[in-house]
């Protein structure tokens, strides 16, 4: 997400000599990374993304803070801004960290069944990792005070990084990524290297649904993330983590599946559709309805409506002239079952113009009383019928006339 905002596809990243040994660790890359090589960042992020590759995040790092320490604070900073206050991170080449220090052997412990992890909220709606009921710190006394080698987060911090990448036009190109070729320039030669995603599967299984997703493979956890729509439309994101080394490509599209059996979306409002119950007045007095300027979804179970029969309207009195229609004058906020309020803009169904002049009084009692529209309509277009007898009577006059004189003129040449 940092690297993405502040570089250039196509800019060129130098490689150093610890990238460079770093590369040499990874097996699952087809390209060795050489000492004095410049490649595009495409290719790097890449590489990071869909092979894990701790030699082009250093060298990315080594790009924009000249080193790992550096890119941490900068990555830090990022996740403050983003209000991940309980994410902590202490190195960023994940793969090197883990060969160093070996995984605690709870990881392979037989008697803990990490397929039945799962997280739950506890008494002070906080989420808790527990398996088979008991909190995980209660299963690990041993390993409560395990040094943290790598970084430490909440599944509440991951979501909002999850959001932030999805809103990143930048960074979620990256994360389309399922295979690509990309051209590079090595040693005064073309070459073309072939990238190609871990999850490819999840993109071709999930028949279109899934937009982009990414995966990280570790010796100690897996985490999956996806962004995509149910067949019925609804935007879903997903987060799985495992501690094995599963792509969890079944889970991620029972998600998917699930959510399209037991919920649907639907338009809360619609723009242009009067607000019943609600209306408001200028500062002169004149009424005047209200109208919602946005089409609202949202998603709800299938079989509950999920909403709350009261709805709270909040205006923005009082209403100076002249108020256009299409502007923003108050809000209806509708709250959900689960305490989930949904602000929605409203707006007046009409222009007014300033009360202070004639025509604005004109077209304010045009509005308000239509049989008055209808009488001044009426006499208009007597009006018009009128003025075309009157006008028709005079062409025939004229046309009367220019062949009188036509008759004279020839009856008297001498004229």
């Amino acid at each position: 997400l940092v690297s993405a905002e502040k570089i250039g596809p196509d800019e060129l990243i130098s490689i150093s000599a610890q990238v460079a040994d770093l590369a040499s660790f990874e097996v699952n890359s087809n390209f060795g990374l050489e000492r004095g090589m410049t490649l595009p960042f495409r290719y790097l992020a890449l590489r990071m993304i869909l092979q894990n590759s701790d030699a082009a995040a250093l060298a990315i790092a080594e790009h924009l803070t000249a080193g790992e320490e550096g890119f941490l604070k900068m990555m830090q900073q990022r996740a403050s801004e983003l209000g991940m206050a309980n994410t902590k991170f202490h190195s960023l080449l994940l793969s090197q960290t883990e060969r160093e220090n070996p995984a605690p052997a709870i990881y392979t412990d037989p008697e803990i069944d990490w397929g039945k992890l799962v997280f739950e909220k506890d008494e002070h709606q906080v989420f808790q990792a527990t398996i088979d009921g008991q909190p995980v710190p209660e299963i690990l006394q041993e390993y409560r005070d395990t040094q943290i080698l790598t970084a430490t987060s909440s599944l509440n911090d991951l979501s909002r990084l999850a959001q932030a990448l999805h809103s990143s036009r930048s960074a979620i190109e990256y994360l389309r990524v399922t295979e690509q070729l990309i051209s590079v320039r090595v040693a005064s030669s073309d070459r073309v290297i072939p990238v190609r995603s871990g999850i490819t599967h999840l993109f071709t299984l999930s028949e279109g649904n899934v937009d982009a997703a990414y995966h990280h493979r570790s010796d100690r956890f897996s985490l999956t993330l996806s962004y995509g729509e149910t067949i019925d439309g609804i935007p879903v994101t997903t987060l799985l983590l495992s501690a094995g080394k599963s792509p969890m490509i079944d889970e991620t599209l029972k998600l998917y599946d699930k959510i399209n059996q037991h919920y649907q979306r639907t338009a809360l409002t619609e723009a242009g559709t009067p607000v019943p119950g609600h209306s408001e007045k200028t500062e002169s007095g004149e009424s005047f309805g209200l109208q919602y300027l946005d089409t609202v979804y949202y998603v709800h179970p299938r079989d509950n409506f999920y909403l709350k029969d009261d709805v709270v309207y909040v205006g923005n009195a009082p209403y100076l002239l002249p108020l256009q229609k299409g502007s923003m004058t108050g809000q209806i906020i509708f709250e959900m079952l689960d305490g989930t309020r949904i602000p929605v803009r409203i707006g007046p169904d009409r222009d007014i113009i300033s009360s202070n002049t004639i025509l604005a009084r004109l077209v304010s009692q045009l509005y308000n009383n239509e049989n008055l529209g209808l009488i001044i309509i009426g006499l208009a277009a007597l009006i018009c019928l009128i003025l075309a007898v009157l006008l028709i009577r005079e062409i025939v006059k004229l046309v009367y006339w220019r062949r009188m004189r036509r008759l004279e003129r020839a009856g008297n040449p001498k004229n």
